[in-house]
């Protein structure tokens, strides 16, 4: 090897490495972005669909005759998909206290029974809280 040849290698080696730059730097990234991705997902597998632990305790009604409840209504609610956002919903409702909430996954809906009348904008609120929509209210008395 010569001493021209020697001093082209280095020059040569910086061009491939300027040229390549860009590709790696777009590796690199969608590395992280993967790697990210991976870790959310197995993080989210101890909770279930809606983020929720399983740790959450029921708020239990105690007054679970319903001729104490004067008012009752059904609520269509989006975006439930299992027991964990079952018991989001029916938690909300229970904590106010004079309320007894049960959600059917089902349908959808949940029966709201109240000893005093909540308005539906409190009731879609309420719901809103647990991170769902009411899509309808449907008075029942």
């Amino acid at each position: 090897m010569t001493r021209a040849d020697s001093s082209e290698f280095p020059k040569t080696i910086r061009r491939y490495q300027m040229e390549y730059l860009p590709t790696i730097a777009v590796i690199v990234v969608l590395a992280i972005i993967i790697a990210a991705a991976v870790i959310a997902v197995c993080t989210n597998k101890k909770k279930g669909c809606c983020g929720t632990d399983t740790h959450d305790k029921k708020i239990k009604v105690t007054d679970k005759h319903p001729d104490n409840y004067k008012y009752c209504v059904r609520l269509s609610i989006s975006g439930m998909t299992c027991s964990h956002c079952k018991l989001k919903v029916e938690n909300e409702l229970n904590a106010k206290g004079t309320v007894w909430a049960e959600v059917d996954l089902k349908d959808g809906s949940a029966l709201v029974r109240m000893k005093e009348e909540l308005p539906d904008d409190t009731l879609r609120r309420i719901v809103s809280r647990a991170g769902y929509t009411v899509v309808g209210i449907e008075k029942i008395r």
